[in-house]
């Protein structure tokens, strides 16, 4: 049995709270023209404000699930794939149509219901100024989700915040878990393919994993060549067990995405090391920061992958991993032995983890 398609469930996901924002703008937005037509002592009836608050609210979740769905499913995309003087040209046309048809259908649901009096006709200079400052108002706030949009998929999840909050201004200790995740056969497939098809190869292959990283609370660390590191704080006491199951899913997700197969004539297939420890993270760089990790985890985790080649293996673990993942039932562990590894002065207890039959 397949896993779901997690890149749509993980777009949808992003369309339902790019809506609850848009509704809690919208809401934030009446209560601050309320509390201005009540300063200012104007003549508004106070049995109206729970209508014009929930047709606001209304306002937002059309605007939410129409203007949330363009912004994941193509404005994202489009920032991707074409120039970016194309890309704002189609964002400002299409913006103006969502703007048009939510204007529509909420004038349409006021009259129905006689919530509010029929809108204004545009035609009307002294009325379109208001029209004009909305459209505006929420051409700013889509742009601003689209930004927040492409600076997450940029940094990963949750690293903006960090950045933001200073977090690893000074370096620190942490304690995490790393999964250093390579493409098996590289070297083959990229002989076969040439360079230019390889490249759009490896793009096509992260991508179509990312959602299943995501969906087992993986930040992805670096992209290395062919390869990607991934990690997960050990505050959570499910990052152990999230590890293993990630790439479980990658390998699921991956094996049943028949789009390789018809454009590459290759079925990407992916080896991990697994282990964790302590190490220091820290923001490093001046001109282009990120946050960096290191320590000798990171080192032995990239030799336990490399060692996947030796022993047939597509997942291998360190001991420290297996004894906290050596409860899961849906699981098969086989001990490998004490392995000495490139560049360790002492040998490492290596298990080999089967991928379960779904």
């Amino acid at each position: 049995m397949k896993s779901p398609n997690n890149r749509l469930k993980f777009q949808l996901q992003q369309v339902l709270l790019i809506t609850l924002f848009w509704m809690i703008i919208s809401a934030f937005e009446f209560l601050i023209q309320y509390s201005v037509i009540i300063f200012l002592d104007l003549n508004f009836s106070s049995e109206m404000a729970v209508p014009y608050l929930l047709i606001n609210i209304v306002v937002g979740m059309v605007a939410g699930l129409i203007g949330g769905s363009i912004l994941v499913f193509v404005w994202n995309r489009w920032l991707r794939s074409i120039s970016y003087g194309r890309a704002l040209v189609s964002i400002f046309i299409t913006f103006s149509l969502i703007y048009l048809c939510v204007y529509l259908i909420i004038n349409a649901i006021s009259i129905q219901f006689s919530i509010f009096p029929p809108a204004p006709d545009l035609t009307v200079t002294r009325h379109a100024w208001p029209i004009l400052i909305q459209y505006v108002n929420w051409l700013v706030i889509g742009l601003g989700t689209l930004f927040f949009l492409q600076v997450n998929d940029k940094y990963g999840p949750g690293v903006l915040s960090k950045f933001l909050m200073g977090k690893y201004f000074h370096p620190r200790p942490e304690e995490r878990i790393f999964m250093f995740l390579d493409l098996k056969s590289s070297t083959t497939i990229a002989e076969k393919l040439g360079n230019e098809q390889y490249f759009q190869f490896l793009k096509d292959a992260f991508t179509a994993i990312t959602p299943s990283i995501l969906k087992h609370n993986g930040e992805i660390y670096q992209y290395v060549g062919d390869e990607i590191v991934v990690s997960w704080n050990m505050n959570h006491p499910k990052s152990f067990q999230r590890a293993i199951l990630c790439f479980f899913d990658i390998s699921d997700s991956i094996s049943g995405d028949e789009n390789f197969k018809k454009r590459y004539q290759v079925q990407p297939e992916f080896k991990a090391g697994i282990h964790g420890g302590i190490v220091i993270a820290g923001e490093m760089g001046i001109i282009k920061r990120e946050i960096a990790y290191s320590g000798d985890v990171l080192n032995t985790t990239s030799r336990i992958q490399e060692s996947c080649k030796q022993f047939d293996a597509h997942l291998l673990i360190s001991n420290y991993i297996y004894e906290k993942v050596k409860h899961l039932d849906s699981v098969r562990f086989e001990q490998i032995g004490s392995i000495p590894l490139r560049g360790k002065n002492k040998p490492l207890e290596l298990f080999k983890v089967e991928v379960p039959e779904y």
